[in-house]
């Protein structure tokens, strides 16, 4: 009788003990997921962002660069526009 309410206790335990490292478990691997749908509001910004992700998940930036004007293109140049010094 003293044997099986040892097991039982112990099965409680093992039982409380595997669910709270599965819980552990989850909030550890999805905490450090960055965000991927909606808006961000980022100091500094001067103009809208848009950033796409490839089908590996690599970030990609497209937005107007600061200097150019209203009606230039989205996509990114080669190289930044030259600043007068």
């Amino acid at each position: 009788m003293k044997l099986r309410r040892v097991l039982k206790i112990a099965a409680v335990v093992l039982v409380v003990l595997v669910i709270a490292l599965a819980a552990a478990g989850v909030y550890f691997v999805r905490r450090p997921w960055p965000q991927v749908d909606g808006t961000l509001a980022v100091a500094g910004l001067e103009a809208p962002v848009e950033v796409i992700r490839d089908r590996w998940g690599v970030p990609h930036l497209f937005g107007v660069w600061p200097r150019c004007s209203p009606s230039a293109s989205t996509r990114p140049s080669t190289r930044p526009p030259k600043v007068a010094s």
